[in-house]
């Protein structure tokens, strides 16, 4: 297809609607306007996708990343920072007991697979 051929088409779209009804994104007149290709404005989705998808996953951690960014030495004071780790050195021992219970749930459930999870998690960060 020439170039002409896709600019037309592109200009019919336009002509429609701007916005996709369904998704609301944006649609030939603006592929126009901006003289970007189809690969140019998949790329710049992907890109948008995978911020939206690092967010979500960083939505259930972000309170203790952000309890950490509090207590870190950067910018806060000392009385902060040692109170971050007076409660993280009382708790530690709690948490890795529920990690472990979580573990054994996990093995009964699936078997051995958990095991070497376990095994190759510490083998590559080298503990």
């Amino acid at each position: 297809m020439t170039r002409l051929k896709a600019r037309q088409q592109l200009h019919r779209a336009a002509e429609a609607d701007d916005r996709d009804p369904a998704t609301g994104q944006l649609l030939a007149d603006q592929l126009r306007r901006w003289k970007l290709t189809k690969g140019q404005v998949k790329h710049g989705s992907g890109l948008n996708n995978a911020r939206r998808a690092t967010e979500r996953w960083l939505a259930p951690i972000k309170p203790h990343l952000q309890h950490r960014a509090a207590a870190s030495s950067a910018g806060t004071s000392l009385e902060t920072n040692l109170q971050h780790i007076t409660v993280t050195l009382a708790t530690w021992d709690a948490v890795w007991e529920l990690e472990e219970a979580m573990t054994e749930v996990a093995m009964k459930r699936l078997g051995r697979a958990k095991q070497l999870v376990v095994f190759f998690g510490a083998a590559s960060t080298g503990t």
